[in-house]
This record gives structure tokens, C-alpha cells and sequence, in this order.
């Protein structure tokens, strides 16, 4: 980047805008933005970012997620080369983005942004073609073919083969076995097999184990089956292989449209970038033109933390070419020369400027000396190193340049340094090139005053804290303030006074008089200060006095409101009293009611009941207090009768019941015919049925296996996606003939079979 740019840190800003990237290419994109110095092409580079705020601000989706920098892979593949399942699915990645962003519509505001919108076109086929092959997990899926489905569906019924087989191999040798697993070895299903018994099944041995344990056998039985499943692999392989490569033609024949659409997306990437950076703290698209003046309103270093910076106004009118700025160390100066530069750079680069408002004229070119460049490669100090690129400076500003100069003529003999600096300007001025400068010598005040053409300025210092402000001051001239400063230091005080006293001796005429002028215009902006202060208050008085008013207003009408509320309330209060009037006569009613309820309770006459104090035994009528019945006990515990009433049996304690002289005919109960199952099946196979309609046929079976006495059934629900499972198991475990559910042993069924204990 150019050293002039990077002095002002334009570079920093670049980066910052970068993290806003949201793919490689755009990223570039942002890293090679420069200025641009043509009126046409400054105004169309600010009109993109205006149109990206404005497209953001009307919340529109700028989102670019997924989007990846695959140009590599479309250029291969216009050359007839194959793309990875991965490079197909990227592309389609950035298909989908381009699809979705082709579909707003924007208006005239967002001009740039719609125009390069409209120039985003996909084709939806191969979008269907991509989206249908692959995953965005890089899977192929069974509806890239026809051949890929049946060729996957044959692999699956070969491993579950494998699966049975081996399975079947091992439950028959278990005393052969050193573990009942199947494992691949060499791309082959083998099994573990003891080492002293590995040529017992004349198959192929494929390795020992590293304990010398296990022999890893592959039985002929699985020869066969290994060859299929290797041959099926293999034709898949080359039916994945034809897939990628009928995609990749087909992103061959949409190369050059697909390549656009990259270049598009980092074009507008790099817009909202900008956009957004502008947005976050508050920026401003600045107004660039060759009639335009400078000025910043309200400028804050977008390099100075938000909770630290001073906004600046910075205006410099149209006749005037040269701005001096002066005032004392670290306040302020460099910053906002700084600043110029940057922004200027900033606003040609289509960056939001951090103000509230901008304006700038044309420069053909911005030169900055700023900082200390001491080199000890090319034995060059610090005031040589400033000279060396003050020279290239001057050697290639014009006349519609901008030049900004950090402390001018510093580094040697101040007199020296003065009369450099004094004949640098001068020769600016006979360019004609706008020049920033900031200076701490007097002379160079003075001749500023002389001429029309030149603005001074001044960052203000607080005499009373001493400490800098950094405010700017427009048509000030600053004063270094280094006694004051040093006073500060414990310096004693004899040596601030000889120093104040050669101070003042060594002043000329003129620098007196500007110093007078300097007192007086500080005199008078503290007493516009003031007299702003006096207005502030005034106003704030009429605004009390305006609410004081409305108040009184407001209150009228509350009074109102109050008075209603009162008399609402006071209705309320009587309404209460005539409802607890009517509460206590209606509960004087229910009083009298109750009481002659109770006098006609006790004229009711009670059954008589004859009773024995002799003990029970079964056989005995008792009589049963609680219901006022008579039956007979048919058995009897410790504490608990059984007593037949009606052919009905009530359990009751013999508290309860008295003997009783009195019997009653017991009724005769026909017996109840049960239809018991003789037996039921040993298992209830519901594989393939709907929930609702195994729930029905795991019901019936249950009460079937309790009728028949059965204490343990079996459950054959399949394996299939585990749903019918699941489901069934929950409901066993709710129903109220089930003790207890668990899983079937490997040789009751395994995972397919569920074992049900009945109460």
C-alpha cells in the first residue's frame, strides 16, 4: 500500500472493514480497495455504499453464508475435469445464496445494489441436479440414479446376508470361537476364530491376532458373499464416479455465469462490508465534489476508542489554502491532521467518514509526512528522514494536491527548523496545493496572519487544569503553554520566572501584539460561553414554566376524575351494605330452615333393632350399623367379617356389626358362568401392524395368557425403525395384567422380541 496512506492508517481501517468479509474472495476484494482521485469515479463508489445502507437499513437479508470462493473448481470443470462430491456441493451452496438474492426486488435508493442483483442468474436445473445427488453433508443420496438406489439396496441385502450368516456360523461353533463378533479384515467380513483351530474350516486365513489368540478366518461360506459385496462396492464407486462427472458438465456448461455470479457476490460483499462498518459506528457517505468545500462536522478518529474520542468541527472555506494548527503537545494536533488525510482518503474509497455531516473538494493526489521515520540502515535521524520525504513531497505534489505536514521544520535549530518551514509553505504556496500543517513556531503565526490565504487554528488547552481539551479551534492561534506545563513538574519555581522573563524579552512587536489579540479573543469566548450558559438556563426556566402550566391543566381534569371516583365509590359503599343487609336476612332464613329440619329429624322413628351380646361366629346374622342392614357372616378373620347381604358380600370390621336375633332369607345366586381360556399361544407376533391396531391384538393376548394361567409371553414386534417397539413397550408397562417387561436373550429373539411377566 502506499507509504502515504499507510502513515495516515489507512491501512488499519482497511482491516477493520475486512472482518466484515464473509468469504476469501470478497476479503481480497476489501484488501485492495484504494482511493480513487476521478470526481465520476469517488461520487460512484459513495452512491454504492449509500445504496448498501439504505438496502441493509430497509432489512433486506445480506447474509452470505455458505458461500465459498469456488472458482478453482468451476475453471476445472469448464476443462473437462471431474469435481469431488465436496466442490459440487459448494458451488450449489453458492447457487442457493445467488437464488435467493436474484429474488428482491429493490427501489431507486438502492440503485447499484438492485443493478448488480439483476445481473445474478442461476440455472435450475443444475441447482435440482446437485441438490438431488448430494447431501450438504457430502453424502450421495439414492435419487442421484436409479442404478445408485439398486445398487445401494443390493449392498444392504449382501450385508445383512453377511450378517445372518456369520451370526448362524458362530452360534454353531461357539466352542470355535474366540469372540462371537464379525470384523472386516482386508476389506473382507471375517470372524475370530481360536488359533489352534483355524485350518479347521478350510477357509482363508487373513492374520493372527498381536496376542497370537485369535486367527482371523474367513469360511467358504463367506468367500461368495465377500466377492459380491466388493463387487457392489466397486460398481457403486463407478456409478458415484459417472454421477460427479454428469454434474461437472453441467457446471461446465454454466462456467462462465457462475464465475459472474462469484464476482458478483464479492462486489456486493464488499458493499455491505463497507455499509455495515459505516452503520456500527454511526457513519456518514460524505458529499465529493469539485465545487465542494472541506469541511467535517462533527468528526470523530474512527482509530480512537468511541468512549475516548472528542468530535471536531473542521471547516476550511474555499479561499483559503493552507490551514496552520498550533497549541501545546498531546493536544490534539496530530490527530487531526490526521484525520484530514484519512477521511479524504476514506471518503475517495467509498468508506463512511465518522461525522454527522462532510463535504470535500477533488484532490489529485494526498501527501502526508506524519511520524518519525529514523533509519539507521540509510543513516538517516529523524529531521533527515523528514526532509527525505518532504522532498518526494514536494517533488510530486501539484496544484490540486493535498499535503499534510506533522510539526514542519522540527528535529534541528529551532531557528533553522522556522526558517525551512517558513520557505517549505511558501514554496506550497507558489504550487498552489492545499496544505494541513501543525507548528509550534511563532514566525510561522505571524506570516499566517499576513496572508489571505491562509486559515490558522488552534487545540485548546485548559489553563486552570492544565491539560489539553482537545477541541479544535478554528481561527485561534495556540500557544505551546510549555511553562505552564512544566510548572506542573515541580519545576522550581525561580527557574519558571527567568524563563517567563527571556520568554518575554525574545518576543517581537508583532508577536506581542498577536498574543494581546490572542488574550482578548480568549477573554471573549469565555464570555460567549457564558452568555450560551445564561441562554441554556433561560430556556430551561421557560420549559418549567410552560410544564408548571400543563400541570395546572392536567390537574383541572383530574380534580374531575377524583370527584367521579368518589362519588363511584360511595355508591359502591351502600350497594355493600344493602347486599350484607340481604346476606344476613337470607342467612336468618337458612337458620330457622335448619332448625325445624332438625326437629323433623328426631320425630323420624329409627328402625329397631334387636341385638345379642353374645360372640360371633360364622353362620351368625349381625347387623351392620353404619348401613342398617342384616347378613349373615360367611367368614371371619382377626378384625374382619365377610357378611353376605343379598347375595352381595361386604368386607366389614367387627366393630361394626352387632348379632342379631333377626334373619333374613338369603336369596339363592345363580353362578356366573366364565369362559376360561384352555390355552394361548406362546407369542403374539404383531410385526408390520399399524400402534392401534397392535395395541388390540397385544391386549386380547394378555387377558388370554392370564385366563390360561400363563405367566410369561412373548412379544414379536420386529426390529424394523423401532417405532412399533417403542410404542408397544410403553404400553405393556401401563397395562394394569403386566408385572414386569424386558428385553428377549439373544437366543429368545433378541432386540426383535420383547418378554412380558403377567400379574
Amino acid at each position: 500500500m502506499n507509504k502515504w496512506y499507510v502513515a495516515l492508517e489507512f491501512d488499519t481501517i482497511i482491516e477493520q472493514i475486512k472482518q466484515y468479509g464473509s468469504f476469501s474472495l470478497s476479503k481480497a476484494m476489501i484488501e485492495a480497495t484504494h482511493p480513487v482521485f476521478n470526481e465520476r469515479l469517488i461520487q460512484m463508489e459513495n452512491d454504492k455504499t449509500r445504496h448498501a445502507l439504505n438496502f441493509i437499513l430497509a432489512g433486506h437479508d445480506t447474509s452470505l453464508s455458505g458461500v465459498s470462493d469456488v472458482s478453482a473448481a468451476i475453471t476445472r470443470a469448464s476443462k473437462n475435469g471431474v469435481l469431488s462430491i465436496e466442490s459440487l456441493v459448494h458451488i450449489n451452496k453458492v447457487n442457493h445464496v445467488v437464488r435467493r438474492l436474484s429474488r428482491i426486488k429493490g427501489d431507486a435508493d438502492v440503485f447499484y445494489v438492485s443493478n448488480y442483483l439483476e445481473s445474478l442468474q442461476v440455472s435450475k436445473e443444475l441447482v435440482q441436479m446437485i441438490d438431488r445427488s448430494f447431501s450438504e453433508s457430502y453424502e450421495v443420496l439414492d435419487s442421484a440414479s436409479k442404478t445408485y438406489a439398486q445398487l445401494k439396496k443390493e449392498l444392504r441385502i449382501c450385508e445383512n446376508q453377511l450378517q445372518t450368516q456369520v451370526q448362524n456360523f458362530i452360534n454353531k461353533n461357539p466352542n470355535y470361537i474366540s469372540e462371537p463378533i464379525a470384523i472386516t479384515r482386508n476389506e473382507r467380513v471375517v470372524v475370530l476364530v481360536k488359533t489352534t483351530y483355524k485350518n479347521h474350516f478350510k477357509g482363508i486365513v487373513h492374520g493372527e491376532s498381536a496376542s497370537k489368540a485369535s486367527a482371523y478366518v474367513e469360511p467358504p461360506f463367506l468367500i461368495d458373499l465377500n466377492n459380491k459385496k466388493e463387487s457392489l462396492q466397486l460398481q457403486i464407486e463407478n456409478e458415484i464416479e459417472r454421477i460427479c462427472m454428469v454434474c461437472s458438465q453441467a457446471v461446465k456448461n454454466e462456467a462462465d455465469q457462475l464465475l459472474a455470479n462469484l464476482e458478483t457476490l464479492a462486489i456486493l460483499d464488499t458493499m455491505f462490508a463497507k455499509a455495515k462498518w459505516g452503520l456500527d459506528r454511526y457513519g456518514f457517505v460524505a458529499q465529493v465534489g469539485h465545487d465542494q468545500s472541506f469541511m467535517l462536522e462533527q468528526a470523530r478518529h474512527p482509530l480512537i476508542a468511541p468512549e475516548d474520542v472528542i468530535a471536531n468541527t473542521i471547516a476550511i472555506p474555499k479561499d483559503k489554502r493552507t490551514l496552520l494548527i498550533t497549541g501545546p503537545n498531546t493536544g490534539g494536533k496530530t490527530v487531526n491532521v490526521k484525520m484530514i488525510g484519512l477521511f479524504t482518503l476514506m471518503a475517495y474509497s467509498g468508506i463512511p467518514l465518522l461525522a454527522s455531516r462532510a463535504t470535500l473538494p477533488v484532490f489529485d493526489q494526498v501527501f502526508a509526512d506524519i511520524g518519525d521515520d529514523q533509519s539507521i540502515v540509510q543513516s538517516l535521524s529523524t529531521f533527515s528522514s523528514h526532509l527525505a520525504k518532504i522532498a518526494e513531497i514536494l517533488k510530486g505534489a501539484t496544484h490540486n494536491s493535498l499535503v499534510i505536514f506533522d510539526e514542519l521544520g522540527s528535529g534541528t535549530d529551532p531557528d533553522e527548523g522556522e526558517s525551512l518551514a517558513i520557505a517549505i509553505l511558501d514554496h506550497c504556496d507558489t504550487i498552489g496545493c492545499m496544505v494541513v500543517a501543525t507548528t509550534h513556531y511563532n514566525r510561522l503565526k505571524e506570516i499566517a496572519y499576513q496572508k489571505t490565504n491562509t486559515m490558522l487554528a488552534s487545540v485548546e488547552f485548559d489553563i486552570e487544569q492544565l491539560k489539553p481539551t482537545y477541541r479544535f479551534l478554528a481561527n485561534t492561534s495556540g500557544f505551546s503553554n510549555a511553562l505552564d506545563i512544566a510548572a506542573t513538574f515541580n519545576m522550581p519555581q525561580s527557574i519558571i520566572d527567568a524563563a517567563r522573563d527571556y520568554y518575554e524579552s525574545k518576543k517581537s512587536e508583532q508577536q506581542q501584539l498577536i498574543d494581546d489579540l490572542q488574550h482578548k479573543v480568549f477573554v471573549q469566548e469565555q464570555l460567549n460561553a457564558e452568555l450560551m450558559q445564561t441562554k441554556d438556563e433561560i430556556a430551561a426556566l421557560k420549559v418549567a414554566h410552560q410544564q408548571a402550566l400543563d400541570t395546572l391543566a392536567a390537574n383541572k381534569a383530574d380534580l374531575l376524575a377524583q370527584a367521579e371516583a368518589e362519588a363511584q365509590a360511595y355508591l359502591q359503599s351502600q350497594i355493600k351494605e344493602v347486599s350484607e343487609h340481604v346476606r344476613l336476612a337470607i342467612a336468618a332464613d337458612q337458620q330457622k330452615a335448619k332448625v325445624e329440619l332438625e326437629t323433623l329429624k328426631a320425630k323420624v322413628k329409627q328402625p329397631k333393632v334387636e341385638v345379642l351380646d353374645e360372640s360371633l361366629a360364622v353362620g351368625d346374622f349381625v347387623h351392620i350399623k353404619k348401613t342398617h342392614q342384616i347378613g349373615e357372616i360367611i367368614t371371619m378373620g382377626n378384625d374382619q367379617l365377610e357378611v353376605d347381604v343379598n347375595n352381595i358380600t361386604f368386607k366389614v370390621k367387627k366393630a361394626d356389626v352387632v348379632k342379631s336375633k333377626q334373619q333374613k332369607v338369603r336369596k339363592i345366586r345363580p353362578a356366573r358362568e366364565f369362559k376360561v381360556a384352555k390355552s394361548a399361544p406362546m407369542e403374539c407376533v404383531i410385526v408390520g401392524m399399524r400402534t392401534e391396531e397392535a395395541k388390540v391384538v397385544v391386549d386380547r393376548y394378555i387377558n388370554d395368557c392370564i385366563l390360561a394361567n400363563r405367566h410369561q409371553g412373548f412379544i414379536v414386534h420386529g426390529i424394523g425403525s423401532g417405532v412399533l417397539k417403542k410404542m408397544i413397550n410403553r404400553y405393556l408397562n401401563e397395562h394394569p395384567g403386566v408385572k414386569s417387561v424386558k428385553a428377549a436373550e439373544h437366543s429368545q429373539g433378541g432386540p426383535a422380541v420383547t418378554v412380558v411377566s403377567f400379574q
